[in-house]
């Protein structure tokens, strides 16, 4: 009877536990079906992070190594027009560099500004990802206890029905099937007869 209690009141606990989190339909299984979707949940945002924030690096080292190059060409002219080596043809061409890198360089800021942003924005998943996984962890140490309850109340199913235990040596030999328990002491907690365990059995959804 106490076994039975405890599966019924973990059932009972299952479905408070489900409608506190939210899930309208289905039975206590479904908390742990909603654990399983949660992790792969987690999954797909890492996922979806990772792969977006590569793409964003991937979209910004080009730039910014078009960027390195053209200052690097326009500062060694930059020099020769300091030490007066450039010829006016190449002065006028310096002029019309600087004019499009200046340009360049406004656009490609925008661009590294905007990657730079998505790949920010994409590390919310954590925040969001860290709540799920904190959730599931607090689902499989309420049932873990619960479990450890169940197990606590099923060893001592069998004073309470009074069945008593062969050796293991028995037990293996043994396959024939037995009648329940006698109550030798008139013990109320005791089942009597066959009909008292299937009573029991069938109480317990078997």
């Amino acid at each position: 009877r106490s076994l039975h209690d405890a599966i019924r009141d973990f059932q009972i606990d299952s479905m408070d536990m489900m409608i506190q989190g939210g899930v309208s339909d289905g039975d206590a299984s479904s908390r742990i079906t909603d654990a399983s979707d949660r992790l792969n949940y987690v999954i797909e945002m890492t996922s979806s992070a990772a792969n977006k924030t590569m793409d964003m690096v991937d979209s910004s080292v080009p730039v910014a190594s078009e960027l390195q190059m053209q200052a690097r060409e326009l500062h060694k002219d930059w020099n020769r027009l300091i030490q007066r080596d450039l010829t006016p043809q190449e002065f006028r061409d310096l002029y019309k560099r600087i004019d499009a890198f200046l340009k360049y360089t406004d656009e490609s800021a925008t661009t590294l500004h905007t990657n730079l942003n998505t790949i920010l924005l994409e590390q919310g998943y954590q925040d969001l990802t860290g709540q799920v996984i904190t959730r599931v962890n607090e689902l499989i140490r309420d049932v873990e206890e619960r479990l450890v309850h169940l197990v606590s109340v099923a060893g001592r199913v069998d004073s309470i029905s009074g069945m008593e235990h062969e050796s293991e040596t028995k037990e293996r030999d043994d396959d024939r099937g037995h009648g329940p328990a006698i109550n030798k002491n008139d013990n109320p907690e005791v089942l009597n007869n066959q009909d008292e365990v299937d009573d029991l059995l069938s109480s317990l959804g078997f």
